[in-house]
């Protein structure tokens, strides 16, 4: 309680933020991966490539979505953050969620496996990997983006002046980082669904 709020702040992102890489990525890397065999049949559904997406990062996000919301008011009533920090660390944290969630879709999309048949093998290694460095690194840009501001506004008084228009700096970077998962998952994710050969 005696440090600053925004070291403190920065802290529960980068906690969160590891929790959420290491609980999403078992999730996501493996939900395509998981049709196996009957992947075949989802074509033949009337519905798009789209849709299927969509719906599978829905079934991953909205419930850890709700456990790290919770985590995080647990994390603010404990840690005494101010309400604009709270609420800055709520945002942050469902943007983080789907990045990382869509992150791991399209790394399972561009080296999928669907003709396992060792249930404890249901990614590449090529996956695997990417998703553990690249979601880490994803973790810790957003997390010290989006901390940026706070930090300065509370730890440095010397960049106290400028710590909103760090803030905003901080958390438009996130969101570009965001966005951009979110076009390759929607965007390029349906055409690549939709070309993945069955074997």
């Amino acid at each position: 309680a005696n440090l600053p709020a925004g070291l403190r702040f920065m802290l529960a992102i980068a906690g969160i933020n590891f929790l959420t890489s290491s609980l999403v990525a078992p999730l996501s890397l493996t939900i395509l991966n998981r049709e196996s065999r009957t992947f075949i049949l989802l074509r033949t559904w009337p519905v798009s490539s789209y849709t299927v997406l969509r719906d599978k990062f829905l079934s991953i996000y909205i419930p850890l979505l709700v456990m790290f919301e919770l985590l995080v008011a647990v994390i603010v009533v404990g840690d005494r953050l101010p309400p604009d920090l709270a609420i800055l660390a709520a945002i942050g944290t469902a943007m983080v969620s789907g990045t990382l969630i869509g992150w791991s879709m399209v790394l399972s999309l561009l080296f999928p496996r669907l003709d396992w048949t060792n249930i404890t093998q249901v990614s590449t290694w090529q996956a695997w990997l990417l998703s553990f460095i690249g979601g880490s690194l994803i973790g810790v840009l957003e997390a010290g983006f989006l901390a940026i501001g706070p930090m300065a506004g509370t730890a440095y008084a010397k960049l106290a002046t400028f710590a909103p228009v760090l803030t905003g700096i901080g958390f438009a970077i996130d969101l570009a980082i965001t966005g951009g998962v979110a076009l390759l998952l929607f965007v390029w994710g349906p055409r690549r669904l939709s070309s993945i050969e069955i074997r």
